[in-house]
């Protein structure tokens, strides 16, 4: 299992984290300005500024 959170203030951000052995373990955040290359639970890459309209 896995969970993703954005947070959009201070700046862009994508928090994940996975299941492991009973208990989530947070990974790096993933910053504005930075691609997302996320494998699990499918593939995909993003820049998480391209998640708000300024």
């Amino acid at each position: 299992m896995h969970y993703w959170r954005v947070e959009l203030e201070p700046a862009p951000r994508v928090l994940i984290g996975r299941l492991e052995n009973g208990a989530y373990s947070d990974l790096p955040p993933i910053l504005a300005g930075a691609v997302a290359a996320i494998d699990e639970p499918f593939p995909i890459e993003f820049d998480p500024a391209t998640l708000t309209h300024r």
